[in-house]
């Protein structure tokens, strides 16, 4: 069932109710006609009423719960189609006043296709089977019926139903081309909130970012009191932006519940305590009342502490120093209720209705210094619907708001994909940065010279703003566009490769695909630098090859220890598997082009292991290489030039041939390529300290 289909149920939902009432008090009283049309058979009507009249009644009471009620299209249909067949069971017992009681019959389909809109087919079904009623009720009929007569029934029933399948076609067609042309605009409308949100995240980052560095770099700054009020702005900036973005999600469908079992006893306490130090300068006393310490309720963490972090925003952000907040837990058998109550300016009457509606403000004149953005309780009443739950609000002005929320216990009203097992419970509004303490050896002694990192971004305050940060340590190739990365990126192998996501020519999604499936490039680690905050744009990041995933706004510091990080584990990988080139590539942690190409490499070296003429120029041509990419993709992932990888290759090899003892010293030589017994001497010494004839020993 697609979208369009479900949106029709629910909004057939009301009209089926309507119609259900209207049917079940009007079409019993249809017998005070009968009564003058037909005195003797009236009574006789009545019982044909009456029982219809109670399928209503029983349809009624089925779809009306929640779980019966997408089924509001077949109510209208047994709606209609049962008070046809019941006027066709009248016909055989009426001598006269054909023409009214065939009146009657037509009109419920009429109506009914008028008023509503369902599909075509059932519209046409109904309308089957009523006909068919109609020919069945007048065939059986005792009573004689004129040629012209029967002519004229014929062609007003048919006319009548022809015009209500008309309708109901019109009806469904202009419905279901309304919906998609609303859905149409919805999406552009958030496409539009979506793509603005994450052009300020730039911006954003690069404010917040400096503004940090000022506060660390000078912390007993008589400036820093501006610095201060920037970043607590710029961060209000970012939570409206991260509100926007939400709702814009939630509007295309792309917030998706994730719950699972949580003490909302525990956790709401949690939530309130980060607003204490805020009471305590505000002098503020908050409240929390709970007659139980544990309960358990399947709730998505990350949307449950917006939830509430919103609600109680909203309680300090509208009540007065020195009042009270009060966050109190209640439950029955069904729910849990949370009560946010505060001492506040509170909220006229008739603007209650209105304080879940998006980017609506309170326009009391009193409230004017407390205007906010009109997004955080339309957030609210997204994500608390999404939990299937309810929240509501009583408020008497000059007294204080309350806002009560409900939640389902168990999880009978949950699907099976809205369920998690292990959730991630870390608050997404702290952002912090864990790193090791040991200190990481500087990689620039390692190599001999300064790592080269590429940054592919497209905004150039961007650029300049990540290489403030970095050029001390690395040395920074740039790049425009994706296209321009990955040619880059071919060229000069750089050791580490930061890149944004949204980019014109080639975007960062597939400049990672691109890099990853190319063997020259694919060792390169790869932080992905993005706006895109939600769970799906970071998982197609990671599934496209990203190593790390950092949001905007990020800070420099955490750039910096990401990027070290990743180069430092680069260079274990190189140290490991430079001791020991026998281990297989597939249980070494890198991506599976890596693998292949490792594979490859050693495979092709073991086929020409007692060949002394195979050398460099030689394995290149097997890889379809060059020398200087060749050179550059060994270097990267073992730490050695492709002459030094052929010859520890081979005398590894050689050391493993004297372990088991089968061959003397010149025979091992020999079958490791080496034809100088000299040379090959001085070459396993070098490696392993020791001669070849010492050894075994």
């Amino acid at each position: 069932m697609n979208d369009f289909h479900v949106n029709l149920r629910k909004k057939n939902f009301l009209p089926f109710v309507g119609a259900s009432i209207f049917s079940v008090i009007v079409n019993p009283l249809w017998g005070i006609f009968d009564y003058f049309l037909e005195p003797g058979l009236w009574f006789l009507f009545l019982k044909f009423r009456l029982g219809t009249a109670l399928l209503h009644i029983i349809s009624l009471i089925v779809i009306s719960r929640p779980k019966f009620r997408h089924f509001s299209i077949e109510g209208i249909w047994l709606l209609a189609v049962s008070i046809e067949l019941e006027i066709a069971l009248m016909f055989p017992f009426l001598e006269t006043n054909i023409y009214p009681y065939t009146l009657g019959f037509t009109l419920p389909f009429l109506i009914i296709t008028i008023i509503t809109a369902i599909p075509f087919l059932y519209s046409l079904s109904a309308m089957a089977i009523s006909v068919l009623a109609f020919i069945v009720g007048f065939y059986v009929r005792p009573y004689p019926i004129s040629f012209e007569e029967t002519l004229f029934l014929s062609f007003f029933v048919s006319t009548s139903f022809g015009v209500g399948l008309l309708s109901s076609f019109l009806n469904y067609r202009i419905v279901k081309n309304e919906y998609y042309m609303h859905k149409k605009l919805d999406q552009l409308k958030s496409n539009f909130f979506a793509n603005i949100t994450h052009e300020f995240r730039t911006p954003l980052t690069l404010i917040l970012g400096p503004v940090q560095n000022l506060l660390e770099k000078y912390p007993n700054s008589e400036d820093n009191q501006d610095y201060n009020l920037i970043k607590k702005n710029a961060l209000r900036l970012q939570n409206l932006i991260n509100q926007l973005l939400d709702l814009s999600r939630m509007e295309s469908g792309k917030l998706t519940l994730h719950a699972s079992r949580q003490n909302i006893v525990g956790l709401s306490k949690s939530i309130l305590s980060t607003f204490e130090s805020h009471a305590v300068t505000r002098n503020i006393e908050l409240t929390f009342k709970s007659s139980f310490q544990r309960q358990e309720l399947y709730i998505d963490f990350d949307k449950y502490e917006k939830i509430l972090t919103n609600l109680l925003f909203n309680a300090f952000k509208f009540s007065e120093d020195g009042s009270e907040i009060i966050l109190s837990i209640s439950k029955n058998e069904k729910h849990v209720s949370i009560e946010i109550e505060d001492r506040g300016i509170g909220i006229a009457p008739d603007q209650l209705t209105h304080v879940f509606e998006r980017f609506y403000q309170v326009e009391a004149g009193s409230t004017r210094s407390y205007e906010g953005s009109g997004i955080g309780l339309a957030l609210v009443k997204e994500l608390v619907d999404l939990h299937y739950g309810q929240i509501s609000v009583k408020s008497v002005p000059g007294i204080g708001t309350t806002f009560t929320l409900k939640f389902l216990l168990g999880t009978g009203h949950l699907s099976k994909s809205e369920l998690i097992d292990n959730p991630e419970t870390k608050s997404t509004f702290v952002n912090a940065i864990f790193t090791d303490s040991e200190d990481v050896e500087s990689l620039s002694e390692h190599n001999g010279e300064l790592p080269c990192v590429l940054v592919v971004e497209d905004n150039l305050d961007m650029q300049k703003y990540i290489n403030s940060f970095l050029s001390n340590d690395y040395h920074i190739l740039f790049a425009n566009d994706g296209l321009e990365g990955f040619q880059t990126a071919k060229d000069k192998i750089p050791d580490l490769i930061i890149c944004d996501v949204m980019m014109p020519v080639m975007n960062g999604f597939e400049l990672c695909r691109n890099l990853k499936t190319d063997f020259k490039t694919s060792h390169i680690p790869l932080i992905m630098l993005t706006a895109k905050a939600d769970i799906q744009d970071k998982l197609k990041g990671l599934e496209s090859g990203a190593d790390e995933y950092l949001y905007k706004p990020f800070s420099g510091k955490e750039l910096t220890v990401r990027t070290r990080n990743l180069l430092e584990q680069r260079r274990k990988l190189q140290q490991k598997f430079a001791t020991n080139i026998f281990i297989s590539p597939s249980k070494l942690d890198i991506g599976h082009t890596d693998k292949t190409f490792l594979d490859e490499v050693l495979n092709t070296i073991q086929k020409n292991i007692d060949n002394p003429d195979f050398h460099v120029d030689d394995l290149a041509d097997k890889m379809s290489l060059s020398r200087v990419h060749l050179h550059r993709k060994l270097k990267a992932l073992v730490d050695k030039s492709t002459t030094e990888f052929i010859r520890s290759y081979r005398l590894q090899h050689a050391a493993k041939l004297l372990s088991e003892k089968n061959y003397n010293v010149g025979e091992i030589a020999f079958r490791v390529g080496f034809n100088n017994l000299s040379y090959f001497s001085d070459s396993f010494k070098k490696q392993y300290g020791v001669l070849p004839s010492d050894y075994v020993k």
